[in-house]
């Protein structure tokens, strides 16, 4: 009778938790040599995102990880928590644009309708109007639309706007005359406004001007390449004109994967810069008068190339005002002709700083407004005067990061976005004349109460002093038993800005320190801070990351048990290789939308563009960074790994979705530790930038609630 009984409870049991058991993915052996070097890939055929086989293993992976969940009941408080905060705040306001003769145009979002609708009022103080709803387009296509663009014309009379699908980033461009509201041109000639510059309108507000992506079915051949700077003759309804392509232009050496990008910024402007554009920050340029691109000549003469490193330009009527590394690590702002360009010998209106990097800038009628940024987290507003005065703004409040918004070269208004690890994200008004700022805006993500903020220097591997930023609540004490998170990112040259989240607010909230490693690759320190932790130089990042850690950990922050560190995107690399290197310094790790599989990216959708950031198989020394720096080729057999969440968008156009798949799939072979090991995979879902704002704020849920599992906390134990 025992026995019968304890064969039913077994039976029981695994019919109850069976679900929570996935089998290993199937090995198709392949060996592959590259420059005298073995590379064992047996998962390669998962990057056939038709195999039904990977997707009903995925599939397991999903269930798996949502069973997870269910069974830890602090998770479904935490999401329950930041839904409630979201849906008591006052509207979303995003996306705002003032045109010269001061229409507001923006997006807004009500919390509890959780998608964006576009308005825009006469002045600041003008009565709002609806100008479209999503819900109101295509109706009876039971598909979820959604606005993640929007150009207003130079005069306001009419508007443009990017029109998405299931929180994929490539979208139609709609045209609406704003007075009638009412759709007057319509295309689908797909943009993507998120990567590629948005929409750009002529000087008579009779056409736009976007990038236009021919195939963006990422199964279909030709995924991404071969597109087209167009126009669109928005009052004769006409289809596109192709402006700058590698098909219109075979004089300019373009590459199948390059994107033609258009900029035209000022509408008394005579000529047009198209830029020839990858994921690199420093590109070629051209420059063509409006007047033969408007006839289709094919009349584009040199700007400025690679070589010159422009990193953000503005051409007003023929001078041509931009921001370069070019003899300046850390940036100098410079004015040459285009009729007459020299990039050797500019006349230079703003020198490089030594302790301080120029990040960006703002033309009005009364000078150049800039930033400049000190560790990448010190931000000061500086303003050169027509006259040649140079001088610094005093800010209302202290600045981790500051954005600029103008009307227009030929207007003095000046906005400012401040934000910091603790501040709340504040606009202001800058008033030129009474050199006073008004507060317009002001959005709370972070609790502000007893928040302490440190900015700490650690020694890298090399000697190279890293900027460390913590954020915790005061009462924190160093005992080594707080749960730290700790996230980098550390390529493109691009900065984790200071800024205010729910991660950051709810992680601290929860009595942990949460930390952002500045690692090198990123653009905190500079142009050459970018150089050394990009292709020969990768392993910087993911050490600097580990110095951190170790630092934090020695200083008695925290211990190795409590210690989690998140990835995103580029970040998977630097979080990846730092905890496959030093699996014992860390609890958990948490990778989103994560580059695992360094040596197969250049043959994913957009891959080659990444060549130009992190290098190419063909050649020897780059194939060995790339392998050096590639996760799933560094796990290593019986080895014990920490817990892993990773999370990726089956739509991802900028990191293939397969990269997570292969290296979950040999994580779970390898790893020997017992630590949960999840995986997910949102089938709606890209890179995550057009995601809902309650679909965001879940899944930032999830990663909270993953990390305090694996620290301890014991509200977030799973429970059977």
């Amino acid at each position: 009778m025992k026995y019968f009984a304890y064969i039913i409870f077994s039976l029981l049991y695994l019919q109850l938790f069976s679900q929570d058991i996935v089998k290993p993915l199937k090995k198709n052996e392949l060996v592959e040599k590259h420059h005298n070097v073995q590379i064992n890939d047996p998962y390669r055929y998962s990057e056939n995102l038709n195999d039904t086989s990977v997707i009903n293993w995925i599939n397991q992976n999903n269930t798996q990880t949502t069973n997870y969940f269910k069974k830890i009941e602090g998770e479904k408080k935490l999401i329950n928590r930041i839904l409630q905060s979201y849906e008591k705040k006052d509207s979303d306001i995003s996306s705002t644009i003032i045109t010269a003769n001061n229409l507001y145009f923006y997006l807004k979002t009500d919390p509890k309708e959780n998608y964006s609708k576009l308005f825009y009022k006469e002045g600041k103080n003008g009565k709002e109007i609806l100008v479209f709803d999503p819900k109101s387009y295509r109706v009876n296509d039971s598909i979820k639309y959604t606005i993640n663009h929007i150009s207003p014309c130079w005069a306001g009379e009419k508007i443009a706007l990017g029109i998405t699908e299931n929180d994929k980033e490539f979208s139609n461009v709609i045209v609406i005359d704003v007075k009638s509201r009412v759709i007057i041109f319509e295309t689908d000639k797909k943009s993507w406004p998120g990567a590629l510059g948005g929409v750009k309108w002529n000087a008579n507000c009779n056409g736009i001007y976007y990038t236009h992506v021919p195939v963006t079915d990422k199964i279909k051949k030709g995924y991404l390449f071969n597109t087209e700077a167009t126009y669109f003759d928005i009052e004769n309804n006409e289809e596109k004109t192709i402006l700058f392509s590698k098909s219109n232009n075979p004089n300019i050496s373009f590459k199948e994967e390059d994107f033609p990008l258009l900029y035209f910024d000022y509408h008394e402007n005579q000529h047009i810069i198209g830029t020839i554009a990858g994921v690199a920050k420093y590109r070629d340029a051209y420059v063509a008068s409006l007047k033969e691109v408007s006839k289709n000549k094919k009349d584009w003469k040199p700007l400025f190339k690679i070589s010159d490193k422009v990193r953000r330009f503005f051409l007003l009527k023929d001078e041509l005002i931009y921001l370069t590394a070019k003899d300046a690590s850390n940036f100098k702002i410079c004015k040459t002709s285009i009729h007459k360009p020299d990039f050797t010998n500019p006349d230079i209106l703003v020198p490089e700083y030594t302790e301080e990097i120029i990040t960006s800038f703002a033309i009005t009628t009364d000078g150049i407004y800039f930033v400049k940024v000190k560790n990448g987290v010190e931000a000061k507003l500086m303003f050169l005067d027509n006259t040649g005065v140079l001088k610094q703004i005093d800010l209302p409040v202290k600045a981790g990061s500051i954005s600029l918004q103008t009307k227009s070269p030929t207007k003095s208004d000046l906005w400012i976005t401040i934000e910091g690890w603790a501040n709340n994200s504040t606009k202001y008004f800058y008033d030129i004349e009474s050199k006073s700022f008004t507060l317009e805006k002001e959005t709370s993500e972070l609790k502000q109460k007893d928040v302490i903020v440190e900015e700490v220097l650690v020694q890298s591997h090399d000697g190279k002093e890293i900027p460390l930023s913590l954020i915790y609540k005061k009462g924190f004490k160093k005992d080594g038993s707080c749960p730290l998170f700790i996230t980098a990112y550390g390529a493109y040259g691009q900065s984790i800005k200071p800024r205010s989240t729910v991660l950051t607010s709810n992680w601290i909230d929860e009595g942990g320190v949460y930390a952002v490693a500045h690692v090198r690759g990123g653009g905190e320190k500079g142009y050459e801070w970018h150089m050394d932790g990009q292709k020969l130089n990768k392993s910087n990042s993911w050490k600097d990351l580990i110095s951190c850690v170790k630092y934090l950990q020695k200083q008695d922050y925290t211990n190795p048990k409590k210690t989690v560190a998140w990835g995103a995107s580029a970040g998977g690399i630097t979080v990846g290789r730092a905890v496959l290197e030093e699996p014992n310094l860390f609890s958990a790790v948490i990778i989103t939308s994560g580059t695992l599989n360094t040596l197969r990216s250049e043959f994913a959708p957009n891959g080659k563009n990444n060549v130009k950031e992190f290098g190419t198989v063909k050649n020897i020394e780059e194939f060995k960074s790339l392998l050096a720096m590639d996760s799933y080729h560094n796990l290593k057999k019986n080895t014990s790994y920490p817990a892993f969440l990773v999370t990726t968008g089956f739509n991802d156009a900028r990191v293939a979705s397969w990269q997570s798949t292969k290296f979950i799939a040999r994580l779970k072979e390898y790893s020997i530790s017992n630590k949960p090991i999840l995986f997910a995979v949102d089938f709606e879902s890209g890179h995550g930038r057009e995601n809902s704002k309650r679909k965001t704020l879940t899944k930032i849920a999830r990663r909270i609630a993953f990390a305090l599992s694996q620290t301890g906390h014991p509200d977030y134990q799973p429970k059977e």
